[in-house]
């Protein structure tokens, strides 16, 4: 009899625990199971009833290399593996599984039941504060923080603290109680967007009231200069630039600064100030204080008389005059206006020598309060005051016992004269980048080591290198010779030209290499102002590399054949020294600060100025009375985003790009050129060497143009050769040339040079002022606000305003403010100088409402969007066709509507050769797209639908598309490619659904 195959186990289990006896319910295994007398077998089903082996057969007993038995007897001995499907377990197992949940599953109802207990306690307290919460959610009570800082200052209850957010709720409780950041956050609403801005947003926001702010102002007012500047005014908006920031200043040291110097043109008017008393808009050269008082109608006689016989000039421009600190703190290095006045440029330099003195020396007076050290003076390329800046910084070479001999006596070549207090002069970067441009605009051109270029000479260069005509075109016959980024383009394409194919001809070489030449200087200019990668060492070795080359160059012209106008040749080596010194005595006075040379210059001050123009609109000009009044409003605006650099973003104006080393443009996304944006960290004064990195960019210029070695070691021959003297003669002693001028004799004159005036509806708001003002009392005013007229009183500046228009205004200028500075009529019947007219061009275009294609972003990754042109801009001008050649330029931007895009049917396309058409349009409208992220397409059509036809695409053109769209996009674009929602309608879906991607973001 065979006894099967016996099956052990441990101590204390047995068959009925232990055993899976589930797993003949789920496999098919090749034995059954018996009990008898405690001892359990196994037996196959081949069993033969007779034992052989032991008392058992062969078939049971081969049931021990069964894997499935083997797995078995392996979890009697060992345990079942926790997670395993239930039929592994036996009776016993899964007794004790049902035993472990049923514990888990008490702990958690308890758990439950203790927190609903817990949650039941709880209730009561925490019903006010949810009612808190969602008030102050809603957003419906203003000032919720005061509201809010006043129950808690009065100890209320939650109950009390809630129903006064009811009250401030329901308009019956006004919190009063306003602290700095609301008088400042006010101050700027009156400030920029006048009254009526101001309050409405004290009843939107419940901030002050244009009346409490005017009250509550004690900010000492900017006054212009009716005449010639006086030292006491020039002090007084000192005091009132300076006082309110005092505390930002250090206590102790100093801080270094530039005194700047820039026009600004203004309405030709005289305008009465109720400040003063006095009648301003005129020039301070020409005019005598005693007879701008305004007391009686006979002061108007005497003063239109003298006007008439040419013994006054009313100003055309307000030169102003600007401090600015070299301080890496946004709150203080913007430029603070410290004096005003008229000028009708018949100045002579030794006038403004005397005003620069002045301002000086007022400076100086209050440096108890600034803490300034004057160490430059800064303007742009003015011819009479850049006069002024020689006698006032060429007094005599630096003395061996300043503080800053030793720094500067080791640099070769370098200019070391001086003024008192080791002061020198200093030139912006930005007009002398224009006058960089414009010298290649001349019709009369450059000349470079015996190589003439003229305008047609480079731009046929440019051509061969595959810049389109229209491009070539706009950088030749710019229509606003005061674009910088065009300016910036077209010395950008001249220094990435390569060098000339050697199988060109013997002219053709040598014209390119002279144009290398000049555009080496002016990358060497340049670059170290806009790469914000570069270190201050390498900064200063750029510029360096550029007065070397430039005076290489400039040493081997003749009068009749100079690199560029001996003007702009001075101001750039002015520039570069005025680099040198600045930092030199940085090391002495300040050497653990950063330094960041693109804070010298003057754009500081066109950043103030762009300021103005937000503040009265980009449709209308200043006179010198409305100049005054928004430059105190303007500092006003600096003091508080001094305090307050969260809120400020700055002005739009024209501006360098920022780029890196490998001159990749930083996506415009960033902010302007300012120490924040200049990611080097390497600008510490006390790091740099100026000898070195002095000798370090003349190396550099000797390895590359070896002809200019040989040139440099001549001129350094002469000891009193230097940048400003390479003859050992100062440049600014010697008579200029007729080559020297910076204009073309034959420039376009304007037009209709007739007496300008106001337009008319300036001239009524004028009016409603003065009334206004003549209604309202000043207790502390020493002077009347009327002047009797036959017998009758008139405010004065009424009056003023009648009897100038009456008697000189008899013209209508221009309303557009650029034509009426220019003393434009507002109807010009000559024409204008030819321009080019895209609407005129009849090769390939783009036009409104054909159908395009591009990317956009949505979740991460970039989709091609199909849609159809709605708008076309290139600069501010709207067109209604753009030439393709011209796409990729900067300055064109096209708008788009999206069209969606649906797989295709049959009754769509009979050919079944497309597996996309064209639906309705869809709600994304992207504005201002890139055109280079443009591509104009020309689908096939359907027009099986009668009076609606589509567009018909297959996937692999699609795809195509995409490649070639992608293809164009650099880091400066990322940022200018269009974001949309993902929709049930975008990105477009093919008929399994799937998406039709571009690429991952």
């Amino acid at each position: 009899q065979c006894k099967g195959y016996l099956l052990t186990f441990p101590h204390g289990e047995s068959a009925h625990s232990s055993y899976p006896f589930m797993l003949h319910h789920t496999f098919s295994l090749p034995w059954d199971y018996e009990h008898r007398n405690g001892i359990f077998a196994l037996r196959a089903h081949g069993c033969r009833e007779a034992g052989s082996i032991n008392g058992s057969c062969k078939e049971c007993v081969d049931l021990r290399n069964d894997q499935i038995l083997i797995g078995i007897q392996d979890r009697i001995t060992q345990g079942v593996r926790e997670g395993s499907n239930y039929s592994f377990y036996g009776l016993g197992g899964l007794t004790e599984i049902g035993r472990r949940k049923e514990g888990v599953i008490q702990t958690l109802r308890l758990r439950r039941l203790n927190d609903a207990r817990k949650l039941v306690g709880r209730e009561g307290a925490l019903d006010d504060a949810k009612r808190i919460l969602f008030a102050v959610a809603s957003r419906k009570v203003p000032r919720m923080n005061i509201a809010l800082q006043n129950a808690f200052a009065r100890n209320m209850s939650l109950h009390a603290m809630l129903d006064l957010i009811n009250r401030a709720a329901e308009g019956t409780y006004h919190p009063k109680s306003f602290d700095d950041e609301d008088d400042a956050r006010g101050m700027l609403m009156l400030i920029l967007g006048g009254g009526r801005v101001a309050d409405i947003a004290h009843h939107a926001y419940r901030s002050p009231a244009a009346s409490t702010l005017r009250r509550h102002d004690t900010t000492p007012p900017i006054l212009a200069s009716p005449s010639q500047p006086t030292l006491r005014e020039v002090e007084q908006n000192i005091n009132a630039c300076f006082e309110s920031i005092s505390d930002l200043l250090p206590s102790s040291g100093v801080v270094h600064a530039e005194v700047m110097f820039d026009e600004l043109a203004v309405e030709k008017r005289p305008r009465w100030d109720d400040r003063t008393n006095k009648i301003l808009g005129f020039c301070h050269g020409c005019s005598d204080s005693g007879s701008l008082d305004f007391n009686s109608s006979v002061d108007l006689d005497t003063l239109f008389d003298d006007l008439d016989r040419g013994e006054i000039d009313l100003a055309s421009e307000a030169t102003v005059r600007a401090i600015g600190m070299f301080t890496p703190e946004p709150r203080l290095y913007s430029a603070r206006p410290i004096l005003i006045s008229g000028t009708c440029k018949k100045e002579n330099a030794t006038e403004h020598l005397t005003l620069i003195k002045m301002a000086l020396n007022a400076i100086n007076n209050k440096k108890s309060l600034t803490h300034i050290h004057v160490i430059c003076v800064g303007s742009d390329g003015e011819a009479k005051r850049g006069k002024a800046f020689i006698g006032l910084t060429y007094k005599s070479k630096l003395s061996p016992l300043s503080n800053i001999h030793e720094s500067l006596s080791g640099l070769s070549l370098m200019d070391l004269w001086v003024g008192d207090d080791d002061l020198t002069a200093n030139k912006d970067l930005k007009h002398i980048m224009k006058r960089l441009c414009s010298a290649l605009l001349r019709e009369k051109g450059i000349w470079i080591r015996g190589v003439h270029l003229t305008p047609q000479i480079i731009q046929i260069h440019l051509r061969d290198e595959g810049f389109s005509p229209l491009h070539i075109r706009s950088m030749f016959k710019p229509s606003d010779l005061q674009d910088i980024p065009l300016a910036f383009n077209l010395l950008k394409d001249i220094w990435s030209l390569p060098s000339a194919s050697p199988a060109a001809n013997p002219a053709y070489t040598r014209t390119r290499e002279a144009l290398r030449i000049y555009a080496a200087i002016c990358y060497h200019v340049t670059f170290p102002y806009v790469c914000v990668d570069l270190s201050l060492a390498e900064q200063l070795e750029h510029l360096s590399c550029a007065a070397h080359l430039a005076l290489s160059v400039f040493s081997v012209s003749d009068s009749q054949h100079k690199m560029a106008p001996t003007p702009l040749y001075i101001d750039i080596m002015l520039m570069i020294k005025n680099v040198y010194f600045s930092i030199a005595k940085a090391k002495v006075d300040t050497p653990n600060i950063r330094f960041f040379i693109i804070l010298l210059g003057t754009d500081r001050l066109e950043t103030l100025f762009g300021i103005l123009r937000t503040m009265i609109g980009n449709d209308a000009n200043l006179d010198i009375y409305q100049l005054a009044l928004r430059l105190t409003g303007s500092t006003k605006v600096a003091n508080i985003l001094a305090k307050h650099p969260e809120w400020d973003k700055g002005p739009r104006r024209l501006r360098l790009p920022l780029v890196s080393k490998d001159m990749k443009k930083i996506p415009e996304g960033a902010d302007h050129i300012n120490p924040g944006a200049w990611r080097s960290t390497d600008l510490f004064v006390k790091s740099v060497t100026l000898s070195t990195h002095w000798k370090r960019g003349r190396r550099s210029i000797e390895d590359r143009f070896p002809w200019a070695a040989p040139v440099l070691a001549d001129t350094a021959s002469n000891p009193e050769a230097t940048i400003l003297a390479p003859n050992g003669t100062q440049l600014f002693d010697l008579p200029f040339d007729n080559d020297d001028c910076e204009e073309d004799i034959d420039e376009v004159p304007v037009y209709c040079t007739t007496a300008g005036g106001n337009s008319e509806g300036l001239t009524r708001l004028e009016d409603a002022a003065a009334d206004a003002e003549s209604h309202s009392s000043d207790p502390t005013r020493l002077f009347e606000r009327t002047v009797t007229v036959n017998g009758k009183p008139m405010d004065k500046a009424r009056e003023l305003a009648l009897r100038y228009r009456s008697r000189y205004d008899k013209t209508a200028a221009s309303t557009d403010r650029l034509r009426r500075v220019q003393q434009e009529d507002r109807y010009k019947t000559t024409a204008d100088a030819e321009t080019y007219d895209i609407e005129c061009f009849d090769g390939p275009c783009l036009s409104v409402l054909d159908p395009i294609v591009s990317l956009v972003h949505c979740e991460g990754k970039l989709f091609l969007a199909f849609g159809e042109v709605t708008n076309i801009h290139i600069q501010s001008s709207s067109i209604g066709k753009v030439p393709l050649e011209l796409l990729p330029e900067n300055t064109v931007r096209v708008s788009y509507q999206m069209i969606l895009l649906a797989p295709a049917n049959i009754e769509q396309d009979p050919s079944e050769r497309h597996d996309w058409c064209s639906s309705r349009a869809l709600p994304y409208h992207f504005k201002a797209v890139p055109g280079i992220m443009i591509q104009p397409v020309n689908p096939d059509t359907s027009t099986t639908s009668p009076g609606d036809p589509r567009y018909l695409f297959d996937s692999g053109t699609l795809r195509s598309l995409s490649s070639s769209l992608q293809d164009r996009l650099t880091r400066s674009y990322l940022l200018s490619i269009p974001k949309a929602a993902v929709s049930s309608e975008f990105p477009y879906r093919s008929r399994t659904g799937m998406h039709f991607v571009v690429c991952l973001c």
